[in-house]
């Protein structure tokens, strides 16, 4: 997926970006856009020579949108299941109160360990500027 951005500030390699209405934008008839006016990170791998102000393309890799869901979403949910139904097995005793604990420990878990691989592939995952806009 590709939008067109601003640059508002600008860091080394690291471009601050704010999200603004394309060519592309004036024939969905949706008006329903969610991104618009949302700012966000993006690299300039490229070096491509950039001012405050101007126009950019950039490229939102829609797997690593969809895999950033799923870490953030539904792998603590996936943890909570483990740790609920592991816990309920191997102590045959235990109340559902307890389970429940034991699946908010697995969630919490799956929360940290998301946050981990998040901070560590921080730069690998943003997304690029592919292009400078004529203005």
């Amino acid at each position: 997926m590709t939008e067109t951005a601003v640059v508002i500030e600008k860091q080394d390699n690291l471009i601050k970006l704010k999200i603004i209405k394309g060519e592309e934008c004036t024939s969905c008839e949706g008006h329903s856009c969610t991104l618009e006016g949302r700012e966000f990170t993006a690299r300039n791998s490229k070096r491509i020579h950039l001012d405050i102000g101007d126009t950019v393309r950039v490229y939102l890799p829609p797997g690593k949108a969809i895999l950033a869901s799923f870490m953030i979403l539904i792998f603590p949910l996936i943890l909570f299941l483990v740790f609920y139904f592991v816990s309920g097995s191997l102590f045959h005793s235990v109340s559902e109160g307890v389970r429940a604990l034991f699946g908010i420990a697995g969630m919490a878990a799956g929360f940290g360990i998301s946050l981990l691989v998040r901070k560590q592939k921080k730069e690998e995952n943003m997304p690029e500027i592919v292009r400078k806009q004529n203005s």
